[in-house]
């Protein structure tokens, strides 16, 4: 594998932290980022900060051609309109399409099963990556929802353990955020909005009540898990507008393998690459021209607001991986590399190889880290 581009949600800090970072931490102890992020080229695309899908899943539903794109990389500074608060990430239907579930006619959102807990002041959506939930224990909470979902007039597919799909053609116009945008925040602010939340809501309260304290729910609290006390409403996208899409989808094979893809992307592996293992040797050994590295180790110490993890985290990422691509680069087994790093409202792009390396007169520094 002769080029990477290489994933970093929430590698980009808030402005009110960067600067305190960069004063406090010398270059020396990140000096391989620091390289990586002054000689390359660089560009930056701003994001509405309350969109309702985070930055990185944008830019791979973008990216793997999930969702329709203009003018994406044609100019220094992207186009802002792209990512608006109005942006539901309209995947349902290519979900199901990885799924192996035949592209069903109407308007399909995809439900994930969530744990929602109290907060200080407000109700929080816990991080979904920590549910562990399984198909068994998954399967006998659909069985139940799809009672009330059915008796209610509404049809409801399993995908698999933490995907499921409703049709409801009349919430089209329903705003959703994908779950990792609401991830530990107050959901208030990132339920579903619009025409259609009413009878999700009384949908949504009526299997909490039958999932509180069933059977599965007290297993999964006996070990530890957390329960399943909810359900996530999200992706709604339109047959006709879908179907040609997925239809145009196996003509983009940009990446030849893609690795560590979670949450929804994980689906878009059984597509690209099934393979797990992100040890930067072996991924440059493999066969191909591209892949593509998604590192998560940021999003959630910076979700959390805990910036010495997230220091903690840089580090390891400047030994383990940072260090490495540049040798790599420096001796020719990498022939580019492209960092895109993100934040809520921002995503910068770093493409990098030996030649513009060769650049001595460029001073490293961690500036482009804001």
């Amino acid at each position: 594998m002769k080029h990477l581009d290489i994933l970093i949600p929430f590698g980009l800090l808030p402005l009110e932290i960067a600067n305190n970072f960069i004063d406090k931490y010398q270059i020396s102890s990140l000096s391989s980022l620091s390289i990586l992020l002054t000689k390359s080229l660089i560009k930056t695309q701003l994001i509405n900060p309350f969109s309702r899908a985070l930055a990185h899943e944008n830019w791979v539903a973008q990216t793997l051609g999930l969702i329709s794109c203009n003018n994406f990389f044609n100019s220094k500074v992207f186009s802002q309109l792209n990512f608006s608060y109005y942006n539901n990430l309209s995947i349902a239907h290519m979900a199901m399409y990885m799924l192996g579930i035949p592209i069903l006619k109407g308007y399909w959102f995809l439900i994930n099963p969530v744990h929602i807990h109290v907060g200080s002041n407000c109700l929080i959506l816990t991080d979904t990556r920590k549910l562990y939930l399984t198909h068994q224990s998954s399967f006998i909470l659909f069985k139940i929802a799809e009672s009330i979902f059915s008796k209610n007039g509404y049809s409801i597919i399993y995908g698999d353990a933490n995907n499921w799909f409703i049709r409801a053609d009349n919430w089209k116009k329903l705003i959703t955020a994908t779950p990792n945008a609401a991830s530990e925040q107050n959901i208030k602010n990132w339920i579903p909005k619009g025409k259609g939340h009413k009878d999700w809501l009384k949908l949504q309260n009526e299997i909490q009540m039958n999932w509180f304290n069933h059977k599965v729910n007290i297993e999964r609290e006996n070990i530890g898990l957390k329960k399943i006390n909810s359900l996530w409403l999200w992706g709604g996208s339109d047959f006709k507008k879908s179907f040609n899409i997925i239809k145009n989808f196996s003509n983009i094979p940009i990446y030849d393998s893609c690795f560590n893809l979670s949450g929804w992307m994980k689906l878009f592996n059984k597509y690209l690459c099934n393979n797990k293992n992100n040890i930067l040797e072996k991924i440059i050994q493999k066969p191909g021209s591209r892949a593509l590295i998604i590192l998560d180790e940021l999003i959630e110490p910076s979700i959390l607001n805990e910036w010495s993890y997230w220091i903690k985290c840089i580090k390891k990422l400047e030994k383990n991986l940072f260090t490495k691509l540049l040798q790599k680069l420096n001796n020719g087994s990498l022939k580019s590399l492209k960092l895109i790093l993100t934040k809520r409202n921002k995503i910068t792009q770093f493409n990098c190889n030996r030649n513009i390396l060769r650049k001595f007169w460029i001073k490293p520094n961690l500036k482009n880290l804001l």
